[in-house]
């Protein structure tokens, strides 16, 4: 099967969106011909898992045999620069990916770059992508992962105007209110919390409660944040106080 090049890359892939990236390179090393899609579907394995060394060393050998880079295989070393911090690489790579290559970098490459930026607290660069930078108009998820990057970074005066650009893209998207509200949590704005917590109330907008499941024997049994009135919840509790 590996002569196949849609069967080799599909589980080059399997591998490593299963975690063993290890057995993703075995395959790929074995290929006797190695097309784009292959090495892409190898450099995406190491950038998921936050593998920068392997994915930016991947990258640059791949050019060195002969094989141009796409937009899928940019699209990998800069998730791996994301996952790794990997800053200045990340900004490199975009860089090459626009003015060596000649390609356009779609929204995904840039909410790759911009999630990296406000990761690393840089978030006044990464706002300059944004509004000057970008050739399409960002959308929901950029804006949202800089505001998420504003609470993590407490940046009250930058996350208050994103909130507001939010609100009017998307009115009733619950995430946005709540992390506005724990943004100014984070700042110690408590009349401004309320504020924000009955707007959503007036708007009936709810944080969906915290949830995780487990299947066992053919049925789901799920467990919500707070919730005591599940079947053999005293059984799970009584269990619980064992582990403690």
């Amino acid at each position: 099967f590996e002569d196949n090049a849609f069967i080799a890359c599909s589980v080059i892939d399997m591998y490593a969106k299963n975690g063993s990236v290890m057995e993703s390179f075995k395959v790929f090393n074995g290929l006797k011909e190695r097309s784009v899609a292959s090495w892409n579907a190898m450099v995406m394995g190491y950038g998921i898992h936050g593998r920068a060394k392997e994915a930016i060393k991947l990258f640059e050998e791949m050019q060195r045999t002969g094989h141009s880079p796409d937009e899928l295989t940019f699209l990998g070393v800069l998730t791996a620069c994301n996952h790794s911090g990997l800053v200045h690489e990340g900004l490199r790579y975009l860089n090459q990916m626009k003015h060596s290559f000649g390609m356009d970098p779609s929204l995904k490459h840039y909410a790759c770059v911009i999630d990296m930026l406000g990761r690393a607290g840089k978030l006044d660069e990464a706002l300059k992508i944004v509004t000057e930078e970008m050739s399409e108009e960002p959308d929901v998820g950029i804006w949202n992962s800089l505001l998420s990057s504003c609470r993590i970074h407490r940046n009250l005066e930058m996350g208050e105007k994103i909130a507001a650009k939010l609100f009017v893209l998307e009115p009733g998207r619950t995430e946005d209110y709540v992390l506005l509200s724990n943004l100014y949590a984070g700042s110690g704005k408590w009349d401004e919390v309320r504020k924000v917590r009955q707007r959503m109330k007036e708007m009936s907008l709810r944080k969906d409660a915290g949830c995780s499941w487990i299947e066992l024997n053919g049925k789901v049994f799920s467990f919500v944040a707070g919730e005591s009135s599940s079947d053999g919840f005293e059984e799970i509790k009584s269990r619980w106080s064992l582990l403690e």
